[in-house]
């Protein structure tokens, strides 16, 4: 499926390195056979199958006797390879009043990133960038509250008033603070991921990104360094621009480690039906199993992309029965 499938720039890389490769195509027959033992190495639920790509990664590298790895950890949240910081930039603009340059960019980012990221709305990108420059953060919690409310999420609404109680995890207002939060946090995640997937195969998986010459020289950055012309990871793109094939270079698109998740639900109805039926009741005590059910059937064989709900709730629920967790 082209539209999870980045083999014609992985041939790219090998074209012009020589290096051996080797693929490995992780299947949704395999994922719940496969789930209980990763849960177990990782200790809790985890967001998405992305990690169950992962887990594949490192078990064929394994299986064909490497015992130390590179990985790209840390880019993406240094250099603002993700969708997310575009509003962070927009919103820099905004605040300082700057508000043709912030059109150019908005305009470059339609360009360049938005109409092949279809699955993300750049409408949103924008408001975000709109309300963060503008309004305090307990406002925004509050209009986001409202907005989950709306749509009918299955959870009771005592949980969705702690979510909206929270303090906010990453605040937009402040460009840098963005950055070091995604890197505290998301980072914290990752490399959890990362350090389980690779020890439960005995292989040693090195972050080049995060060496903290690196990470400190990155940091200094303005975002403008980092985003600019609507193209993400700018000064990396233009400091490597001699070593890159081309079209790595100018490519725009950005996937993360994707799996095709949501096609997996689609096409399985009866599968993922048996599965949330499950997870209602290892976790009745926070799901409302009328409206989970009702929710499930109302989304039958239209999850979206990026929409890792269903999963989340599914995974929990295995994690209580892999440790006998009590809620």
């Amino acid at each position: 499926d082209k539209r999870y499938d980045e083999r014609e720039y992985i041939d790219h890389v090998i074209n012009r390195t020589g290096i051996i490769s080797k693929k490995i195509f992780p299947k949704k027959e395999n994922l719940f056979d496969k789930i209980d033992k990763i849960i177990w190495h990782m200790d809790e639920p985890f967001g998405s199958t992305s990690i169950y790509a992962q887990w594949k990664v490192f078990e064929f590298a394994k299986q064909n006797g490497l015992t130390v790895m590179l990985d790209g950890q840390g880019a993406d949240e240094q250099l603002a390879g993700y969708s997310s910081f575009y509003s962070v930039l927009f919103a820099y603009y905004l605040r300082k009043l700057k508000w043709l340059k912030c059109w150019n960019e908005i305009k470059k980012y339609k360009q360049n990133r938005a109409n092949t990221e279809e699955y993300i709305s750049a409408g949103n990108i924008v408001k975000s960038a709109v309300l963060s420059a503008y309004l305090p953060e307990n406002v925004k919690n509050g209009i986001r509250h409202y907005i989950r409310r709306k749509e009918g999420l299955p959870f009771p609404l005592v949980i969705l008033d702690e979510v909206r109680r929270r303090k906010t995890i990453y605040p937009i207002r402040d460009e840098k603070q963005y950055i070091l939060d995604s890197l505290k946090m998301g980072m914290m995640a990752l490399l959890h991921y990362e350090d389980r997937n690779s020890m439960a195969h005995s292989i040693e998986a090195r972050v080049p990104f995060l060496d903290y010459r690196v990470v400190e020289a990155l940091y200094s950055y303005p975002i403008t360094y980092k985003i600019n012309n609507g193209i993400t990871k700018a000064v990396m793109r233009e400091g490597l621009k001699n070593y890159l094939p081309e079209q790595i270079q100018t490519r725009y698109s950005k996937l993360g480690f994707v799996t095709p998740e949501e096609q997996w639900a689609n096409n399985d109805f009866q599968l993922y039906q048996k599965e949330i039926e499950r997870a209602c009741e290892n976790l009745k005590d926070i799901l409302d199993r009328d409206m989970i059910l009702k929710w499930f059937d109302k989304n039958n064989g239209m999850w979206k992309r990026g929409d890792f709900l269903l999963w989340r709730i599914i995974c929990a629920s295995h994690w209580t029965e892999v440790f006998e967790v009590k809620l």
